[in-house]
């Protein structure tokens, strides 16, 4: 997305898109690690040195195919010189820096600026209405139910990529929500989905739609991801 956005206005081989790759990989390891963490701790109920050794390596992991991501677009953009192998080191330097801060607060029974709370282990947005989302806790995955549901996760996906709100949307808001749908139409796709997969990228998308109006089609994916999860 970034890639598109500054090659459109003429600023691809720029420090603009190092910065841009910089913030965005933050970003990323921070939303990312911020589900692991809360997912430890919700699943163990607490914090000891064997969840923190299992945290420290998802991250190390998590580091690993942001760089090579990173690194594989930044030899892309066209600039000369040392500024992209420095500004790379950069990058690696922060994430690891981020993944020592969250892992040490966690460690110390700390997310954000508050004690770690344990909430369920599934969430799910829910939309009651075309105009109104807000997140809820239900219940937990069902093979059963996925497998009656994924079809129509797919069409709801694909019904909403096909509407009249999608058409009018400027080009790059409608490649972030196509890149959305692939992932979660990918996850949806697998015999054994992840839960946790389909529930950040089901809601996800959900979001985007009701952000970007397409409010009906955000409605639909909503409902069949809360028949899925048993709500």
């Amino acid at each position: 997305m970034i890639m598109r956005k500054n090659a459109a206005a003429g600023r691809l081989a720029s420090g603009n898109s190092l910065q841009m790759f910089t913030d965005e990989s933050l970003s990323t390891l921070e939303q990312a690690y911020a589900d692991a963490l809360e997912f430890a701790f919700s699943a163990t109920g607490g914090h000891e040195k064997d969840a923190v050794d299992k945290l420290n390596v998802c991250g190390s992991q998590m580091i690993a195919a942001i760089m090579e991501q990173a690194t594989g677009r930044a030899n892309r953009l066209g600039i000369i010189g040392p500024i992209v192998p420095q500004q790379l080191d950069i990058i690696r330097q922060k994430l690891e820096n981020k993944h020592q801060r969250l892992t040490d607060d966690f460690a110390h029974g700390i997310q954000g600026s508050e004690r770690l709370k344990k909430v369920p282990l599934v969430n799910v947005v829910n939309n009651n209405s075309p105009g109104t989302i807000q997140q809820v806790g239900i219940g937990n995955f069902s093979q059963s139910a996925f497998l009656q549901n994924n079809t129509e996760l797919v069409n709801a996906i694909e019904q909403a990529l096909a509407s009249e709100e999608f058409k009018v949307l400027d080009a790059d808001t409608q490649a972030t929500l196509q890149d959305t749908a692939e992932v979660l139409k990918g996850e949806a796709s697998k015999i054994n989905p992840d839960p946790g997969k389909l529930k950040r990228w089901g809601g996800r998308l959900v979001q985007m739609c009701n952000d970007v109006g397409i409010k009906v089609g955000g409605h639909t994916l909503a409902q069949v991801l809360i028949r899925m999860f048993g709500g």
